[in-house]
């Protein structure tokens, strides 16, 4: 192969790399929940805005207490980028939130 193939396939190759990564990053979609709240969250729940009805339990037997954060991964949760989060907390509060963009991550806390 001359040095203008290799250089060619080279620049090809970075290509490919850079634009995969790119879609990889935009297909990331993540929620960071932080409870300042001073409440254990004990069930969140998420679904894509244009469905009718909560998905399952993203925490599943895991609990946030107040003071900490976790992270949910949202990509095998439907398409597109907008949901809507419904938070369950120890004392019987129920906080939902509508319309969250989480392509690229979001971040959410929960106050008194």
């Amino acid at each position: 192969m001359n040095t203008f193939a290799k250089t060619l396939s080279t620049a090809a190759l970075a290509a490919g790399i850079f634009f995969t990564g790119a879609t990889a990053a935009t297909a990331d979609k993540w929620v960071k929940i932080r409870n300042q709240t001073s409440v254990i969250l004990y069930s969140f729940r998420a679904s894509p805005s244009s469905s009718n009805s909560w998905g399952p339990d993203r925490l599943v037997s895991k609990q946030v207490p107040s003071g900490y954060t976790t992270t949910i991964n949202l990509n095998d949760a439907g398409k597109g980028c907008v949901f809507d989060f419904r938070a369950e907390f120890k004392d019987g509060d129920v906080l939902e939130r509508r319309g969250v963009d989480v392509c690229g991550g979001e971040i959410i806390t929960y106050t008194d």
